[in-house]
């Protein structure tokens, strides 16, 4: 009866959102008003989020998506209208609001496609069965296997943090070329993989624990090489495992996250948060003695929100981007170029920070670095990217609209095979973490993750690993 009401309540409550929103949209198109498309995007994104929270354990990597999409295209435009910040960088009334209209409107058909395909499409929530012999064996093998090569990962990370310090955090992407040897970094490479198929495998608080702090030493250990992201990315996986976990927990006692420890877990992530926020400001030599803790949290979601600039960037200089290329296909021609192209048909593959790559390459991060930083981006500055942009410039309004139809779809049927296998699982969460890119990265770099060789040859390792263990076991009986 209570959740009937709760449901009841809440869908009286999105009907009431939804409603808000058509007026603010017409209003702000009306009126071209920047701030109103800006009020109408946390509208849509808060129908979101509600929804997603409505079932949080079905729903969690969409709702863990948003939350990046917030941070990424979202946060820094709030921030400025409400007069904490102030944006440095110039733009006209139009390219802004230019801008706001593709992060709206793909922001509109993201949430509603999920939400009525959530609703069309046929759900098969199996979950294996976590003490089986075959998932045993398994979760032996790719925790074996991870403890086996992280150290390769750990060496291969501290050759990069050395290599910073020796010529500076832009100069690793100017030389994308491995800072240790090659062998020893695609060894590494295969941890992270292991570590996912092991956690695939549902293993207990206790099992979890050790693989769990090496895996958070190595994302601390990022940090050293002056990029957040891969830190923050690792931080929500482990956060949206935890929230996958606790859906499977038949008592509160189970659960990875409990009601009574929720807010140390929101303490904690606001910590984490400004000390971020303090470090961004270490690296680019900024004071923060006499920032608040507020303040550091404040600017960590200004700094990193400033990928809503390149929305509107393409609009500020579309007399000088090209558009006789693909950027949205970038991740999968770069691929083909480099793996096969390259060495059967002798294509060219750009590599690195150079003026061949921003003038001849399909990368839209490239292009509006040179564009904006010439120089200085030959030698590592640059302005990121993301999938709406990229998109916008492919195919325009239309490929807007398909491209977050297949988003939300993906996200639907990723949340129904996650917890199948463990094997389904990795490549869930290798999708995943690849999708929170896209707001700031590149719209194909899914493919770039599904087709990664160290992904394929971990799988084969543990798949014949398991197979010989259970059959030296049934020959031993």
């Amino acid at each position: 009866m209570q959740k009937n009401l709760v449901l009841k309540n809440s869908f009286i409550l999105l009907s009431a959102l939804m409603i808000v929103e058509m007026i603010l949209v017409i209003t702000a198109y009306v009126n071209q008003s920047e701030n109103l498309y800006v009020y109408a995007i946390v509208t849509m994104w808060g129908i979101g989020i509600i929804y997603c929270l409505l079932d949080i354990y079905n729903r969690v990597f969409f709702f863990i998506y948003l939350l990046a999409f917030f941070n990424f295209l979202i946060g820094r435009s709030l921030l400025i209208i409400l007069g904490i910040f102030k944006e440095p960088y110039r733009f006209t009334l139009q390219e802004s609001i230019s801008g706001q209209q593709i992060v709206l409107f793909s922001l509109i058909v993201l949430v509603s496609s999920y939400i009525l395909l959530g609703k069309s499409i046929s759900r098969n929530m199996q979950i294996m069965n976590a003490d089986s012999v075959s998932i045993q064996k398994v979760r032996l093998a790719s925790k074996v296997l991870f403890l086996s090569t992280f150290v390769f990962l750990v060496i291969s990370v501290l050759g990069t943090i050395f290599y910073v310090i020796q010529n500076g955090y832009a100069s690793i992407y100017v030389d994308v070329e491995a800072k240790v040897p090659t062998i020893i970094k695609k060894i590494g490479d295969i941890a992270p993989f292991a570590f996912y198929l092991f956690l695939g495998t549902l293993p207990t608080k206790k099992e979890v624990r050790l693989p769990l702090m090496l895996y958070t030493i190595y994302l601390i250990l990022t940090l050293g090489t002056g990029a957040r992201f891969e830190f923050v990315i690792g931080i929500l996986s482990i956060l949206t495992y935890f929230i996958l976990r606790n859906s499977l927990a038949k008592s509160e006692s189970e659960k990875w996250i409990r009601k009574r420890s929720l807010k140390y877990y929101v303490i904690l992530g606001f910590i984490i948060i400004a000390m971020l926020s303090a470090y961004n400001n270490l690296r680019f030599n900024e004071s923060v003695e006499t920032t608040s803790p507020i303040q550091l949290i404040t600017k960590f979601s200004f700094d990193q929100g400033i990928s809503i600039n390149i929305p509107k960037r393409i609009f500020k200089y579309s007399n000088y981007i090209p558009t006789d290329r693909f950027y949205s296909l970038d991740s999968t021609i770069s691929f083909f170029n480099k793996n096969i192209g390259s060495k059967l048909f002798g294509t060219i593959y750009y590599s690195g920070a150079s003026v061949e790559k921003a003038i001849n390459g399909n990368s839209l991060s490239d292009v509006l670095s040179y564009i904006l930083y010439k120089s200085q981006y030959l030698l590592g500055i640059g302005g990121g990217s993301s999938y709406i942009a990229e998109v916008y410039l492919d195919f325009g309004w239309l490929g807007l609209f398909i491209i977050n139809i297949i988003y939300s779809f993906l996200f639907v049927k990723l949340e129904d095979f996650s917890l199948k296998s463990p094997y389904k699982f990795l490549i869930a969460f290798v999708i995943f973490m690849a999708f929170l890119r896209t707001p700031r990265g590149r719209t194909d770099g899914v493919i770039l993750k599904i087709f990664d060789p160290m992904l394929w040859i971990s799988l084969i390792i543990i798949y014949f690993i398991t197979k010989y263990m259970i059959k030296v076991k049934r020959v031993r009986k």
